[in-house]
């Protein structure tokens, strides 16, 4: 059993990263398009949009208008990419004008370094080191090389405007007791139980979420949250002793090795159940239990809910069923979300040899004078799901108003066109989706990709979420912040928080919904 302390500086670099990303190197072949000169790029596994802009010193923008499906498909392993040609960047020293070696010492910031740090250990201030420098951004890269002045003096400061003083309002005794105990200083008693040791995809996983906790533990520590943090790998499935005296316990993964820390924990002691769907089992029985996953039940009865909201007198829901799957349990589900809405409804029932002689079935059921509703039900296979996109493709080509509603799950259906989803204007309830126009996401992403060179996966949105939201919740309340949060909404980078109890002794499980529509000017809207 590993076992990492992280506090007000962080260590486990290794364990954070979980993966080294694949490095770019520079294409000898080129190509000229419309007088344009362009390197032709073959994407490697786990190369990024961000790694290869920065190998080729474009900007993500330049390298979108050169590829214009990249934007709406994504990156692809063995894409070819026109990367535009342009002159080698001449190398500027924006520090001082005339120094030598002897005037500064060269530190290379380490992994969990910021500029504050690297002031305090030098003697100096953040200003100096910036203007030094040449630095516009306080954001350090890993292994970045600063030159640090042995004469802080002689580093001229531009002047700023002085700012007028606010006075701070003196509390009185007994606003200050009222205040919860976290913000008197001391830390937020954190433990993360994960499993971390190996090769497989599911380790990495599970290093993505861990280095999203990480992310979120620092940021807390900037805005004066003090959190302290015990990383415990139970690869091997040893359930490590002395987690009653934590805050929080975040994790583990699956659901054996959760009944085996609810075993040894008081019910004062919250665990987080942060990835596995297969855990709200034991809400009914562990009230200290705090499931993070959204189950699909709600996905379902949100999908319903939307599609009553936005539904007129001459509209028609439409569920298309793959004929074989008819008893499953996701049609079953979709059947009762419906019935259970008061709902009418017809069902095309079909199997993928039926695929090219099915349009007359859906030329009868659907209709012309308002918008046709519909639902493709979870199929048994990816097949079906992308010919019954296929004939809506083809019945909005012959006027009529096809309107799509899903869960999640069709976002991930191999070989789907996400133009077809577009132009079929899909509704989406899921659990997470990631809200790129917020200041805070773009922040989180431009410190993750410093701090550990690799893009953020969804995994490790989740466990930055999972830590910012809950962690932050304790500092507000104090000890009783498990009572407090029912029926309160914590707003997420890429999913919210709204737990909610079936009844007492229940634990606490998260119902929250994003609804995202894919637009057909291929623009994606989050609905709030």
């Amino acid at each position: 059993m590993i076992c990492l302390a992280v506090a007000t500086t962080f260590s486990g670099q290794a364990l954070a990263q979980g993966y080294t990303p694949t490095p770019v190197t520079i294409s000898k072949d080129k190509v000229k398009i419309g007088g344009n000169v362009y390197y032709s790029h073959v994407v490697l596994e786990r190369q990024t949009v961000f790694s290869i802009c920065k190998a080729y010193g474009v900007t993500q923008e330049e390298l979108y208008e050169a590829n214009p499906d990249l934007r709406k498909e994504g990156l692809k392993k063995n894409q070819i990419l026109n990367i535009p040609v342009k002159d080698a960047p001449q190398k500027v020293d924006q520090g001082k004008t005339e120094e030598s070696p002897a005037d500064y010492t060269v530190y290379t910031a380490k992994w969990y370094d910021d500029i504050e740090s690297v002031a305090r250990k030098f003697g100096t201030t953040p200003e100096v080191i910036m203007q030094y420098n040449g630095m516009e951004s306080r954001i350090l890269g890993k292994k970045q090389k600063i030159k640090i002045p042995k004469d802080p003096s002689s580093v001229i400061i531009a002047e700023k405007k002085a700012e007028p003083v606010k006075e701070t309002p003196v509390q009185t005794q007994e606003e200050e007791s009222a205040l919860p105990v976290f913000h008197h200083g001391k830390a937020i008693q954190t433990a993360v139980l994960l499993p971390l040791n190996g090769a497989s995809d599911r380790f990495t996983m599970n290093a993505d979420f861990y280095s999203g906790v990480l992310l979120a533990a620092k940021d807390l520590k900037d805005e004066g949250i003090n959190t302290e943090i015990e990383t415990f790998d139970i690869s091997s499935g040893a359930i490590p002793s002395g987690l009653d005296t934590k805050d929080i316990v975040i994790g583990p993964i699956s659901k054996t090795d959760i009944e085996g820390v609810l075993a040894k924990c008081p019910s004062r002691t919250s665990i987080v159940s942060p990835l596995e769907p297969k855990a709200a089992s034991l809400l009914a029985s562990h009230g200290n239990l705090l499931q993070a996953p959204t189950a699909t039940d709600y996905q379902y009865e949100d999908m319903v809910s939307w599609i009553k909201k936005d539904l007129s007198h001459d509209d028609r829901i439409i569920l298309v069923v793959e004929k074989q799957a008819e008893e499953t349990e996701g049609v079953t589900k979709v059947t009762q979300a419906l019935n259970r809405a008061g709902l009418r409804y017809s069902i095309v029932s079909y199997n993928v040899k039926q695929g090219r002689t099915i349009s007359g079935t859906f030329t009868e059921t659907m209709t012309a004078r308002g918008a046709n509703r519909v639902i493709i039900a979870p199929a048994e296979s990816a097949v079906f799901v992308n010919d019954a996109v296929r004939n809506l493709i083809l019945m909005s080509h012959k006027k009529y108003d096809v309107v799509l509603y899903s869960v999640a799950k069709i976002r991930s259906t191999p070989n789907l066109d996400i133009e077809d989803l577009h132009k079929l204007n899909l509704h989406v309830s899921a659990s997470y989706t990631v809200n790129y126009d917020s200041e805070r996401t773009k922040r989180f992403i431009l410190a993750y990709r410093a701090l550990y060179e690799t893009e953020p996966n969804s995994f490790a949105f989740m466990g930055y979420d999972t830590a910012y939201s809950l962690l932050s919740t304790i500092s507000r309340y104090g000890r009783n912040w498990n009572s407090q949060l029912e029926g309160i909404k914590l707003e997420g980078l890429q999913s919210d928080f709204l737990f909610n109890r079936k009844g007492s002794g229940y634990g606490l499980e998260n119902t929250a919904i994003r609804r995202t529509v894919y637009n057909p000017d291929f623009t994606v809207t989050l609905v709030q």
